[in-house]
């Protein structure tokens, strides 16, 4: 809280200036905040370390005057009040804003994928050649795999006693079968992604004429496809009110 003898921006104490900065961008970006103090150390080489790492963030953020330890230690008025401002204007208007997030640690994870991604859409693009580490971290392609998949063989219900006993015994595990472990992600993104579609198909097949038909799922596609060849020669034609008279 401010001291009530504070009255204008030319009361506040180094102390107070650098916990309304720390708080500042805790609100607006809390991962930048995050490892940052809000309480000014007693040491000199700590209070020197503390307002460097501060001034860097406030830079991040996109503040574009000058701004380094000395703003926050031996500041003037005026250079208090831009950064203050610059502060106060990214503070969220309101809770809509933040969105509704869950409590916990669910919440903790949305707001750091937040902070990342608007951390990413928030840096300027820059040519490979002039990129620093950290750029390179978040612009660069070389972490990146191709979406390479392979076939899975997954146990199944009933069958052979011989393939039940396989799968009992020296089937390897799933995440052991392809040859390498980036494509186990995408193995069983496809697995999945053709097993949903089958069973669409299925729901499709059997919710409607194959369930009132009563046969067998072989014959029924059976017969399917022995009607296939007669609708393509004759397809139905459209309805609609009879021809009247001449």
């Amino acid at each position: 809280a401010v001291p009530p003898e504070v009255q204008s921006v030319r009361d506040l104490s180094p102390e107070l200036v650098v916990e309304a900065a720390v708080r500042c961008l805790r609100a607006v970006r809390p991962a930048l905040g995050a490892p940052l103090s809000p309480l000014l150390p007693p040491g000199i080489s700590a209070r020197f370390r503390l307002a460097s790492d501060l001034a860097a963030a406030c830079q991040e953020l996109g503040f574009g005057g000058d701004v380094g330890y000395q703003t926050f230690l031996y500041s003037s008025e005026h250079d208090t009040r831009r950064l203050l401002l610059f502060l106060v204007e990214q503070l969220p208007r309101d809770e809509g804003e933040r969105g509704a997030e869950p409590p916990g640690k669910s919440g903790v994870l949305l707001r750091a994928i937040g902070a990342r991604i608007r951390e990413e859409l928030g840096t300027p693009w820059v040519p490979p050649v002039c990129r620093t580490p950290r750029l390179q971290r978040l612009q660069g392609t070389r972490h990146l795999h191709p979406f390479s998949t392979c076939p899975l063989l997954l146990p199944q219900s009933g069958g052979p006693p011989d393939l039940q006993e396989y799968f009992g015994g020296p089937a390897p595990p799933v995440p052991a079968q392809p040859p390498l472990s980036s494509q186990t992600p995408p193995a069983l993104l496809e697995t999945h992604s053709s097993q949903l579609s089958a069973h669409h198909d299925w729901e499709a097949e059997w919710g409607g004429p194959g369930l009132a038909s009563r046969l067998p799922p072989q014959k029924q596609r059976a017969r399917l496809r022995a009607l296939e060849p007669l609708r393509q020669a004759w397809p139905p034609h459209p309805q609609g009110p009879p021809p009247g008279p001449p």
